[in-house]
């Protein structure tokens, strides 16, 4: 793990000895999809406009709420 500091912020990196921007693609939606099957999440993929890019879905739910009340979750 790398640590930097830009504009007073603090961001954490970790280091890699290669990066593509397919890897880091193919890395990021495994973790996002991963997460959503252990919290049981069903979810469908959408593809992006480029070949590295990939779009998950998730169905919305909705709630009814009384009037005057607000509705709470997605």
């Amino acid at each position: 793990m790398r640590e930097i500091v830009v504009d007073g912020r603090t961001f954490y990196g970790r280091v890699v000895d290669k990066f593509t921007a397919g890897d880091a693609s193919a890395h990021n939606l495994g973790l996002v999809a991963d997460a959503l099957e252990q919290a049981g999440i069903s979810y469908f993929l959408v593809p992006g406009r480029s070949g590295t890019r990939h779009i998950l879905g998730v169905q919305s739910r909705r709630t009814q709420t009384a009037p005057g009340q607000r509705a709470r979750g997605p």
